[in-house]
């Protein structure tokens, strides 16, 4: 994943990729003196991490904070990156806590290694600056829409059309090719949805003539209404031939 979490992103507005500009960080709604408590952590329970408080936005909104987790395929192994990205979508650092290759030399039989267990205090050190400098909130989570009415009765909606994510306030709806949000039913957002959330297709094999398409869906979303900024986790559809890609997590304003 670039960057998993959280994060699986959807909201108004333009991310990088898409044709419009969001606005600047808002006006009037500084940081203030004594950041609210407390601040997001990360910690190693069972066999993965819990992140605290996360995903979480600037009081500001310029910056939203996640903990990305990649799928990593198969083997499905515990992992967490710290990613701070902007308005637009564009990442501004990262700290890698556990990367999915580094498994097998970070614990032993007593558990974890004195590195990891570094690593995880240096990740919640960033955590607290970044709540000190930027009264991070936290996102609230939004509901992906995974089922729909078909002859009075409900039918699981397939992975590739789980494209609509509601809050109490917030729709989020991605369907021919234009992503649009609406606000208590006032349309704030209508975009051509980022050519990045499409991975193209490729070769099963070198010799193969068929091809691994993988269509993008919704995992997870989360939103600030107040900030106009939500963050959206696209996952994809894979095959025993085709594992699907690593799911991305993407900042979107208005």
């Amino acid at each position: 994943m670039r960057g998993v979490v959280l994060v699986v992103l959807a909201v108004l507005g333009a991310c990088s990729s898409g044709p419009s500009q969001p606005r600047s960080p808002l006006v009037g709604r500084g940081a203030p003196a004594v950041a609210p408590s407390p601040a997001p952590s990360i910690r190693w329970v069972d066999n993965g991490f819990e992140p605290a408080g996360l995903p979480a936005v600037a009081t500001d909104g310029s910056i939203v904070v996640s903990a990305d987790i990649a799928g990593d395929g198969a083997r499905g192994n515990p992992n967490l990156r710290i990613v701070v990205r902007d308005r637009r979508d564009a990442e501004q650092r990262s700290l890698l806590v556990l990367g999915p290759d580094e498994v097998d030399r970070m614990f032993d039989t007593q558990g974890a290694v004195p590195e990891l267990t570094d690593r995880i205090a240096e990740g919640n050190r960033l955590l607290a600056d970044l709540h000190t400098r930027h009264a991070l909130i936290p996102l609230e989570a939004l509901t992906i829409d995974r089922v729909r009415m078909a002859h009075g009765a409900e039918q699981e909606l397939p992975p590739a059309e789980r494209r609509r994510a509601t809050g109490e306030h917030l729709v989020i709806d991605w369907s021919a090719g234009t992503l649009s949000v609406t606000n208590d039913d006032r349309q704030v957002l209508a975009s051509p949805v980022p050519a990045a959330w499409s991975p193209p297709d490729r070769p099963t094999c070198s010799s193969c003539p068929q091809a691994c398409h993988h269509e993008p869906f919704f995992a997870s979303a989360w939103a600030d209404v107040a900030r106009s900024v939500a963050l959206v986790t696209i996952t994809y559809t894979g095959t025993d031939t085709c594992w699907e890609p690593d799911a991305e997590l993407y900042v979107i304003s208005w």
